[in-house]
């Protein structure tokens, strides 16, 4: 059938030569240069893709950041009572002590040297210096409408009618 010297087409030894002959040539020596410069071209967009990417995320993380804390920073009260308040509980805060040390002290020491119990209670309340405050304030007022109405008594002897009746 075959020569003695040929073999056969699809022997078994024919493909192990094919086999040996193809896993001697390297990538380079199958691509043409069109194709190298095509997968060099391909892997630089992609390395650029990749580094545009990170960068696309980054940006959007740190613009939230940034969203959020205006946000935050929009929602804080600036009214005249929320500035009294914190301005209230800045005045209670002693800053000559740490608070790693004692928190307490440090929380509440000037509102207690400013606020001392009377000896005739065992404790204060906020609502009973509230109530203080509120009856001083009024005394400051009741005592100026006083000197108010003996000046304007002083001025107008001579006009009738009680003095309260002519307060500006």
């Amino acid at each position: 059938m075959f020569p003695s010297n040929q073999i056969a087409p699809f022997s078994p030894d024919v493909r192990k030569s094919d086999e040996k002959e193809t896993s001697k040539l390297s990538t380079k020596q199958i691509l043409t240069s069109r194709e190298k410069w095509l997968v060099f071209a391909v892997i630089i967009f992609s390395v650029a893709l990749l580094v545009f990417l990170g960068l696309f995320i980054a940006f959007c993380l740190k613009y939230n950041e940034v969203k959020d804390a205006a946000a935050a920073a929009e929602s804080v009260c600036n009214t005249f009572e929320c500035l009294d308040s914190a301005a209230y509980i800045a005045k209670s805060i002693n800053i000559s002590v740490d608070p790693c040390e004692d928190f307490y002290q440090f929380a509440c020491g000037r509102w207690l040297a400013e606020h001392p119990i009377p000896a005739d209670t065992v404790s204060i309340q906020p609502i009973t210096i509230i109530n203080r405050e509120i009856k001083q304030t009024l005394k400051e007022l009741l005592t100026l409408m006083t000197q108010r109405l003996h000046k304007q008594s002083s001025r107008h002897e001579h006009t009738s009618g009680p003095a309260w009746m002519s307060i500006p």
